[in-house]
């Protein structure tokens, strides 16, 4: 049987352990996300799979980051809500998306299925794609929004 996930709490705790981590601000005096290198801003969906995994103490993949209930999921992040950027291993599976905003103290954190209707056809080069429009305004997966 899979634990329940308390997200408020837990979610909030990775996300800033996350940006703690990325900005090493007892280093390098850097605490606001716009102090980071493009490279660091790249490796922090990384980071966050990483703690994400560890907290919720999630299996790991066969093909995706990670199983939670015996299902793959592939962990996405991105600065900009909507932002995600699939690869064609996560099509028709599911996907843990999550975004915020250090400075605004908010983020938010979903569960989607990556499939044919609620992507976009259009790609990038290397077949990466988005969650169409309509599946972003209608939240269509389970999201959960935390602000201040």
């Amino acid at each position: 049987m899979t634990k329940p996930i308390r997200v408020r709490y837990t979610g909030g705790k990775v996300l800033r352990q996350t940006y703690d981590e990325a900005y090493k601000g007892e280093i390098y005096g850097r605490y606001k996300w716009e102090d980071l290198m493009k490279t660091e801003k790249t490796h922090f969906g990384s980071m966050f799979e990483i703690n994400a995994q560890r907290e919720f103490e999630f299996e790991s993949g066969e093909a995706t980051d990670f199983t939670i209930a015996g299902h793959e999921v592939d962990a996405k992040w991105s600065q900009s809500d909507g932002g995600w950027m699939l690869p064609p291993e996560v099509f028709d599976k599911i996907a843990l998306v999550a975004t915020g905003s250090d400075a605004e103290a908010e983020w938010s954190l979903g569960l989607v299925r990556v499939s044919q209707k609620n992507r976009r056809v259009k790609a990038n080069r290397d077949r990466k794609s988005q969650l169409t429009p309509f599946f972003l305004e209608s939240r269509c997966g389970v999201f959960v929004d935390f602000n201040r």
